[in-house]
């Protein structure tokens, strides 16, 4: 594997039918995101630069773009191998090796493998800032697929690569996307304007090169924002002043220099291949058919932003982050604990109204921890979907409510997941277990005595309203979807929720949460670097908020899963939300035959095994010989822990009924691979 990796770059083979299947799987790569409302405005972007600048291009690359090439005269694999030629030396690579052996062990392959790599100039890299990208004073309207309200801003900045010491982008980033009081987020939101709000440089080679550094802010709107576009951007630039004649705040650098040695400090271990590229990195619109116009923005407009004459009152810097982490000691086991205790899960607590499984980390060792809690209402909740959408609304609105609180946790890496999930409201707390106690602590607290208000209501049912209507647009996501509506008991429908949505009101909404909130059971796990005590201390914190009565077990609603008969053959085929839409999906699941106790861990440990050794020779043969499409997979699904393993072809190329075709075509060669071992 080593010699045909370091071949490539001193010998490759560069074959013409290889060429031929990479510009087809190139088409499809293209196809799959042709819907793709991020992908269109990228190529917008790029479409409106200035003629003659290098972002001026079709970055994406289809068959059309290649293949034209060619019926002009011009030879494609010549092209490759003069690009090859000119630019794969030793002068412009760079080569990271990461192994377990020893360092003059990984020298010798280095240069056993690639010493032939012929030798070339070392060129220095410097800026290439020169022309504007784009005109400035435009405002663009792009067509969308999904049903979406978003205001995308965007500064060309000068390149930012040797900057890296101070990071002027993201002290910027910090700022404009803060989410606290007086915060850009935070005026606008309580306006009624916008649902969220991002900002910064991306990661991509467009957003960060020697040509610039390309700054965006994403805005996404209400209706009454987008009616008020102007203004939005209005506060936007106002703030941009703010900062101007603002110095840059010390506390604020010496906070985020805090927040990003504690991510490196305690940086949980990635993929060795993709660090590997990481390191090696460090150096110095026709084609997608969107409809869009163009047009000019008056010069008293322009005028007011580049200089606003007043500061909106509310605008201000954020305050200082409490949920930093000091306290970064690792909890030990006691010495009383038997050995059963402290290797597997053990149930600290089991009571009417809550249940607490506990495992003190002892093998990773780090000051992190996990809790996870299922708060189980009572059964009438999940019996008819108007009660399943009030519930949904209920959770929605506190996660709303919470936002700013745990946008200052998310920062240190404190996360939370709040969400309803069948009957039962989910709480996750993961990350640097310092502050976690007391954030959980704050969040139950505003939870036992949280009345929704009206504004928020209006703006959080329209974006619930807006994301049904965009549901299964993705053909990806809609055949999942199929799935799991033929497999489980109790599923509403996507159409049939949003119909009972739009009738649903504020009053509804307060009359309901008594009735939501009046029996609980609460089931959780409290994992990592947290002590028994402090487990304890979290169920307190549970019991003192939440006092209400204990759900008895037959009340607890079951989700169940449906089993299909030995044998069948059940085929589901429905059409693509997306009239425009080019794209076919088939998925080919198989139920797997439900075991209890430590057999079910046998068999879900089997399946994982076979999903690594049918993966590989499904996408050899189906995507790279075939051709089928971009998307060949497969894997193990788990419905309600009922195991499952599925078979996945997309294409834009092949109808459905020629793609299950060709995946039962495999799957009946398996048993001949299976026998090779």
């Amino acid at each position: 594997m080593k010699t045909r990796f370091s071949r490539f770059f001193i010998s490759p083979l560069f074959k013409g039918e290889a060429m031929d299947r990479e510009v087809l799987s190139v088409d499809s790569e293209f196809n799959q995101v042709l819907q793709s409302d991020a992908c269109r405005l990228e190529q917008l972007q790029c479409h409106t630069s200035a003629s003659g600048h290098s972002f001026n291009r079709f970055f994406w690359g289809n068959k059309k773009s290649l293949v034209d090439d060619i019926e002009k005269g011009i030879n494609l694999r010549e092209q490759i191998l003069k690009l090859y030629n000119e630019n794969y030396h030793g002068g412009l690579m760079k080569l990271v090796v990461i192994g377990g052996e020893s360092l003059d062990i990984l020298e010798d392959w280095v240069l056993e493998l690639f010493s032939h790599v012929k030798e070339g100039p070392q060129l220095k890299v410097v800026a290439l800032y020169n022309a504007p990208i784009w005109q400035s004073g435009k405002l663009y309207k792009l067509e969308a697929v999904e049903e979406v309200h978003s205001l995308n801003l965007t500064w060309a900045l000068s390149c930012l690569n040797n900057e890296y010491l101070k990071k002027p982008q993201d002290y910027l980033s910090h700022l404009l996307q803060h989410e606290g009081k007086g915060s850009v987020y935070f005026i606008l939101k309580s306006k009624g304007w916008i649902t969220s709000l991002s900002a910064g440089v991306a990661g991509d080679g467009m957003s960060r090169s020697r040509v610039a550094y390309i700054f965006s802010m994403c805005i996404h709107l209400t209706d009454s924002g987008l009616e008020k576009v102007y203004d939005v951007i209005g506060i936007v630039y106002q703030y941009i002043k703010l900062l101007q004649q603002t110095s840059p705040q010390n506390w604020i650098f010496k906070e985020l220099q805090e927040i990003g040695n504690l991510m490196f400090k305690f940086a949980e271990e990635q993929p060795q291949d993709d660090y590997a590229a990481e390191l090696a990195d460090i150096q110095y619109e026709p084609w997608f058919g969107s409809r869009f116009n163009e047009e000019i923005i008056p010069d008293s407009l322009l005028k007011v932003w580049g200089d606003p004459p007043e500061i909106n009152l509310s605008l201000h810097l954020p305050s200082k982050n409490v949920f930093i982490p000091n306290d970064f000691f690792i909890r030990n086991a006691d010495s009383s604990q038997n050995q059963a205790r402290s290797h597997h899960p053990f149930c600290l607590i089991d009571e009417p109204l809550i249940k607490l499984w506990y495992k003190l980390d002892d093998t990773f060792k780090v000051s992190r921890a996990s809790t996870y809690f299922l708060v189980t209402l009572k059964g009438g909740v999940y019996n008819d979907i108007r009660s399943y959408l009030l519930a949904d609304l209920f959770a929605v609105l506190l996660r709303d409510e919470l936002n700013e609180m745990l946008y200052q946790a998310g920062i240190t890496e404190l996360g939370t997941t709040l969400a309803f999930t069948g009957d039962s409201l989910l709480l996750q707390l993961y990350g640097f277990n310092d502050k976690l106690i007391v954030l959980l602590s704050k969040i139950l607290t505003i939870a036992k005595s949280f009345i929704p208000s009206a504004d928020r209501f209006k703006v959080i049912k329209e974006e619930m309203e807006r994301s049904l209507r965009n549901a299964n647009l993705n053909p990806l996501s809609h055949s999942s979807y199929l799935r799991m509506q033929l497999l489980v008991e109790v599923f509403w429908d996507v159409d049939d929720q949003l119909l009972c949505l739009v009738d649903l009101s504020l009053a509804d909404l307060e009359e309901f949460i008594p009735k939501l909130l009046v029996q609980l059971h609460i089931e959780g796990l409290c994992h990592g670097n947290l002590s028994e005590e402090e487990a304890i201390n979290i169920a307190d914190i549970f019991k003192c908020n939440l006092s209400t009565e204990p759900l008895p077990v037959n009340l607890r609603h079951k989700e169940r899963v449906l089993c299909l008969p030995s044998g069948a053959n059940l085929v589901k085929d429905v059409r693509v939300k997306n009239k425009f839409e080019e794209n076919s999906v088939v998925q080919v699941y198989f139920q797997i035959e439900v075991d209890t106790g430590q057999e079910a861990t046998k068999l879900g440990a089997l399946a994982d095994l076979f999903e690594d050794i049918v993966q590989e020779p499904l996408f050899d043969q189906l995507r790279t010989k075939e051709q089928l499409g971009y998307v060949v997979e497969c894997s193990v699904r788990v419905t309600n822990r009922v195991l499952g393993f599925c078979f996945c072809v997309q294409s834009s190329k092949y109808n459905p009924v020629y793609l299950h075709g060709r995946i039962d075509n495999f799957i009946n060669s398996v048993e001949k691979l299976l026998v090779c071992i």
